[in-house]
């Protein structure tokens, strides 16, 4: 709780890795969850980051279930003020359930390299207003709520192609 003081609310800059060969569908092949992982003290964990990067890289390309990451940063004006220091990994990626989220979570090699102090697990649902990024459960099919949703909204008169929603396809 914050009492009302929101300063008392860390605010962290995300650096996206945008690499293609991590990219997979949120919910396509499981539920998507989020991995929020904080790092120990610098002091603690010394070059652990950077000696742990590719294993931890590998790790994620070839578990074929991420669907965003990269680590977090303390906010600044500008991302590259030295202030700027990394906090953890924001890690989103599907799993089959609840045990497979944290055996993903547990089984990263900066994990067990013991970079991390917490590690946060959570399943999330995707809703995307625009009706463009939908994803479909290859379980439920034309059943899903989300083809619910896209089909209502395509009723409603909302933009659904790429080429209705220019401003979005920069």
């Amino acid at each position: 709780r914050t009492g009302g003081d929101i300063s008392k609310v860390p605010f962290y800059r995300w650096r996206h890795i945008r690499d293609w060969s991590l990219r997979q569908d949120d919910g396509y092949l499981g539920t998507p969850c989020m991995m929020l992982a904080y790092d120990r003290s610098p002091d603690e964990i010394g070059n652990l980051v950077n000696e742990t990067w590719k294993e931890h890289i590998k790790y994620l390309i070839s578990s074929e279930r991420v669907i965003k990451c990269g680590p977090l940063h303390v906010m600044t004006e500008d991302k590259h003020d030295p202030e700027s220091v990394r906090v953890g990994n924001l890690i989103m990626f599907n799993a089959k359930d609840r045990a497979d989220a944290i055996r993903f979570a547990e089984n990263d090699p900066a994990s067990l390299a013991g970079v991390y102090d917490r590690i946060i697990v959570h399943f999330y649902n995707t809703f995307d207003v625009t009706g463009k990024y939908i994803t479909e459960s290859i379980s439920d099919g034309m059943n899903s709520d989300h083809q619910k949703w896209r089909t209502e909204m395509a009723k409603k008169g909302y933009p659904m192609a790429d080429h209705d929603i220019a401003w979005l396809n920069y």
